[in-house]
């Protein structure tokens, strides 16, 4: 939504204290975002498992090294979708009223992990996609890699990318999702 579509009461009053409006609308970033790290979590899990499950190929365990990979590209991301949460919670803290920060330095640094994630996001693309090569035809693993790099790039969705604006976050649902939640209600 463009500002013009706002109730002029929604609008932020700029340079006050209180901003209850962008209280109000980071409410669904803030469970949106903890989800995505709860996800980023399980995914992480996955990724250990898969490690755990890796066939001893006549005792050189080869191709773990793309798993291994795997583990640390969903550490990253969930660091990254932590971060992006924490962010979201410290934004909210200041347009509540809670906090006297600015907040420049938060939506930089946020500004920038969203970027990194999808970095990591197509480097664990790659190395899962290696690594279900290089596992070949043992399924227990196989399965836990397909669902690591899922639970990865479901966990960026959903908080990775969602970084911190300072006028507050009408711009970082998707349109496409913004418009058919309007229409729910």
């Amino acid at each position: 939504m463009r500002d013009e579509q706002y109730a002029p009461q929604d609008l932020p009053s700029y340079g006050a204290h209180e901003q209850p409006a962008l209280v109000s609308r980071t409410h669904r970033h803030l469970r949106t975002t903890r989800l995505g790290v709860v996800v980023a979590a399980v995914g992480l899990g996955f990724a250990v498992v898969a490690l755990l499950t890796y066939p001893d190929i006549d005792g050189v365990y080869e191709g773990r090294s793309w798993v291994v990979a795997l583990v640390g590209c969903n550490v990253a991301m969930l660091i990254l979708c932590l971060w992006q949460h924490l962010s979201w919670r410290r934004a909210s803290q200041v347009w509540h009223g809670q906090r006297d920060n600015d907040l420049a330095a938060v939506v930089a640094v946020s500004w920038i992990l969203h970027l990194v994630s999808y970095a990591v996001a197509l480097i664990a693309l790659v190395v899962g996609v290696v690594g279900l090569f290089e596992v070949g035809r043992y399924a227990t693993t196989a399965i836990f890699v397909v669902l690591a790099v899922l639970a990865l790039l479901a966990g960026q969705v959903m908080a990775g990318v969602q970084y911190v604006r300072a006028e507050g976050p009408p711009g970082t649902v998707p349109a496409h999702l913004r418009v058919s939640h309007e229409h729910d209600h």
